[in-house]
């Protein structure tokens, strides 16, 4: 599962890992909160390279003609089944993309008191999720929409402590295999080691929060223990 991610790094730190073109700014707002069916950046292919995109998280397939507001969930994807859903498959075949982030939250607790957590990469890297993307014509208006989705997979050990999913987290040196081939051999849990864990404030349950301190360690409920924040 991935329903809300950071994209905090800059773009000097994702030209060091890529051939990237330039989107027209080189200067991004950090986003603390990103959430379902907000606009986010995403790195899709062009030419040799790959492209620093907006879109909208959530994706609408080229087919769609309903309003927005009648699609269903389409944010994350199951990468076991992805390739034969209607909604993805054709974008399996022939739009795979990355969306670069810098960490993910997910929840734990009962309902009505549930309880963020957030997650990095260890070696304080960016994380780039494998993902999909769209292109969308309003029939009526003629109005382009470019969006995307996340793809998940089983949990690995150390996540399966908060939930039974996560986002698929490739390697730089996997990157193109991906977009490029759609080697799907990637679309597996992340090595044990990757990821890193601390508590946040609640006040990140309310996607409206977008303050710079959503990522602090919230002192008041302590991590699991299993991966400390360095420093």
């Amino acid at each position: 599962m991935c329903g809300r991610f950071t994209q905090l790094w800059t773009w000097a730190e994702l030209q060091g890992y890529f051939s990237m073109f330039m989107p027209g700014a080189s200067n991004f707002q950090p986003e603390y909160n990103l959430a379902p069916t907000r606009e986010i950046w995403a790195l899709m292919p062009e030419g040799e390279g790959l492209k620093l995109t907006r879109a909208r998280w959530g994706l609408v397939p080229a087919w769609w003609k309903k309003p927005f507001k009648d699609l269903p969930s389409a944010f994350n994807a199951r990468s076991e089944s992805a390739a034969e859903k209607p909604f993805f498959r054709t974008a399996f075949k022939q739009r795979r993309c990355i969306i670069p982030v810098s960490g993910f939250y997910e929840w734990t607790g009962e309902k009505g008191a549930r309880k963020p957590h957030y997650f990095t990469r260890r070696d304080g890297k960016p994380m780039f999720l494998a993902g999909l993307y769209e292109g969308h014509t309003d029939p009526e208006t003629g109005e382009m929409t470019t969006s995307t989705v996340v793809l998940t997979c089983a949990a690995n050990g150390f996540m399966s402590h908060f939930h039974d999913r996560m986002p698929v987290i490739l390697e730089p040196e996997t990157v193109q295999a991906w977009v490029e081939k759609g080697d799907t051999a990637l679309l597996s849990p992340a090595d044990e080691t990757v990821l890193q864990e601390w508590a946040v404030d609640p006040k990140v349950n309310s996607s409206r929060y977008q303050g710079e301190d959503a990522i602090d360690p919230w002192e008041e409920m302590p991590t699991l223990g299993l991966a400390q924040p360095k420093g």
